[in-house]
């Protein structure tokens, strides 16, 4: 009886699941009149009536999927999608209208349209029909300030600067936008549309005070006194980081320097051998000025100060732990020229944003010196020269 009772009771689960996997499948094989597939299919109903030039069919496409789709949770139409097509059906009321809330989506939260070329095809269709789009504007019965502010809106959209879909290129257009903004708050300089125009069409940039640098160089260093007697010259290698404010840099620079000792080194009663590998570690921090500065050449002296320790290596002091009295560091000053060859110039390469950006190979001799005799075995002065490559980024600020 007990068995019987167990084999109804599992009959049972296995057949409420079965029942609940078949409702599951019937649920996705319905979704075809989901609310996704609606906008699917009324997009690539309007994509298809566009190619047609269809206008009266895309205008009810239009505005079924900007006012019954369209709500918290879906988009029908992206903005420019919507603002480009408006230009197509001559809408142009439409499009002042929806100036104001240029940008004002929150995508991320709502469920966005598939990729199915509709913006594509509106934005290239409009880039090739671009003066009969225009000529649709002045042929309207609006006013000559709305014609106007409409002939900028265009040409903004199909530059690409306004398209949050495949990036912002600010490159684009940018000499015809800037004198059609200023042409136009000249005209209208109380014009409603003057604050759009100012923050959006015209591109005016001024330089940033600020900017970075950096580069990696090697070359060769020379030391003298007792360092010249205990150390080979040596060969370095080192990257340097540069802050800019206006014409000033300060060059903040890690120099480390390989080398071996050329006799027994001793110092606190502890011997340092011959022929041991050397570390020569030469942190500097300095100021410079440019004297001369063009589009190819820019030489700057500089000054500061620097710290210079004559170390053995860490595998060395890990064999023989008295050798830590070797790891000691001096401060000395530090002075030098520094000749940049300018390669070349471009915009946006560091940050992806409005900037200058420059290429160089930078050419530095730079001199270390004090007349401290702390560390006797590595007293001395230290002279470099090295050669690197790098560059600079000074980013742009938007004028209004």
């Amino acid at each position: 009886m007990l068995k019987k009772l167990l084999f109804l009771i599992l009959c049972f689960v296995c057949t409420a699941a079965y029942a609940q996997q078949d409702s599951l499948k019937k649920e996705i094989l319905a979704a075809t009149g989901s609310q996704t597939m609606l906008i699917r299919n009324a997009r690539m109903l309007l994509l298809d009536k566009f190619i047609q030039k269809d206008m009266n069919d895309v205008r009810r496409l239009k505005n079924f999927l900007n006012n019954d789709i369209d709500n918290e949770n879906y988009i029908g139409l992206y903005q420019i999608e919507d603002i480009l097509l408006n230009y197509w059906t001559e809408d142009y009321m439409h499009i002042l209208a929806e100036v104001s809330l240029l940008g004002d989506v929150s995508l991320n939260v709502k469920l966005r349209p598939d990729n199915d070329y509709l913006f594509v095809k509106v934005r290239d269709e409009s880039v090739k029909n671009y003066y009969a789009l225009q000529q649709s504007i002045q042929s309207a019965g609006l006013s000559a300030e709305d014609r106007d502010f409409l002939e900028i809106m265009l040409t903004y959209l199909v530059s690409g600067k306004f398209n949050f879909l495949i990036g912002r290129n600010i490159t684009v257009e940018d000499d015809k936008l800037d004198r059609m903004g200023n042409e136009f708050l000249q005209k209208y300089p109380e014009s409603k549309y003057a604050k759009f125009i100012k923050e959006n069409i015209r591109s005016r940039y001024t330089r940033s005070d600020w900017a970075l640098g950096f580069d990696f160089f090697s070359g060769y260093g020379i030391t003298t006194g007792n360092a010249l007697y205990n150390f080979k010259n040596h060969v370095p290698i080192g990257v340097g980081f540069d802050v800019y404010y206006k014409k000033l840099v300060l060059y903040l620079r890690d120099y480390i320097g390989f080398d071996r000792t050329l006799n027994d080194i001793e110092h606190n009663k502890v011997v340092w051998p011959k022929r041991s590998q050397v570390r020569i570690y030469l942190p500097e921090a300095s100021l410079g000025y440019p004297v001369i500065s063009n589009k190819l050449l820019r030489i700057t002296p500089f000054a500061g100060i620097a710290g210079i320790s004559f170390s053995p290596t860490m595998v060395d002091v890990q064999r023989d732990k008295s050798l830590e009295t070797f790891e000691k560091f001096m401060t000395k000053a530090a002075a030098g020229i520094n000749t940049e060859f300018l390669l070349n110039t471009s915009s946006g390469r560091f940050w992806g944003m409005a900037e200058d950006d420059e290429f160089f190979l930078r050419l530095r001799y730079g001199y270390n010196f004090s007349n401290s005799n702390k560390i006797p075995y590595a007293s001395g002065n230290v002279h470099y020269i090295t050669i690197g490559i790098g560059g600079v980024g000074r980013l742009n600020k938007r004028r209004k």
